[in-house]
């Protein structure tokens, strides 16, 4: 698969007491083996440290199988979604105003894109984010363009 432009690790962070969806394992992080421990067991001098994890196979950041929705037990599960399939191209959408837990449509996504500006050019679009144009504009420079 090859690549062409920049990729962005999406993952949210995974950390003890994330949210979680109502009835999901609730994620937990520990220390399971310290260097000090380590150290003692081993004999050697030698010392290695270890965490534990748990936490749902259903999140945080996820993709949802069809196999997750569907019960046609041939159903395909994540391990068999092509990795070229989880990779598009994108643009971020500012929702940090929307309060928690509530849904939005069309008309803030509409908004949040009137924010940009879109350049055509021989049938490639290319976005300025506000900020950077701001910036670009006070210093004059050549401006730098993303592609979509």
């Amino acid at each position: 698969m090859k690549i062409k432009g920049k990729v962005i690790d999406l993952s949210q962070e995974i950390y003890t007491g994330m949210p979680v969806y109502p009835g999901h394992a609730k994620t937990v992080i520990w220390e399971h083996m310290s260097h000090e421990e380590s150290r003692r067991i081993i004999g050697t001098g030698f010392s290695y440290q270890a965490s534990g994890i748990m936490m749902c196979d259903h999140g945080p950041t996820h993709i949802d199988s069809i196999s997750h929705l569907s019960t046609d037990p041939d159903a395909p599960s994540v391990d068999e979604i092509p990795l070229e399939h989880c990779i598009t191209s994108a643009i971020c959408v500012d929702v940090s105003d929307v309060p928690i837990q509530t849904q939005f449509g069309p008309d803030k996504i509409e908004a949040e894109l009137k924010r940009w500006i879109w350049i055509s050019k021989k049938g490639t679009r290319f976005y300025f984010i506000p900020a950077i144009l701001t910036t670009i504009m006070e210093s004059r420079n050549t401006p730098h363009i993303s592609r979509v």
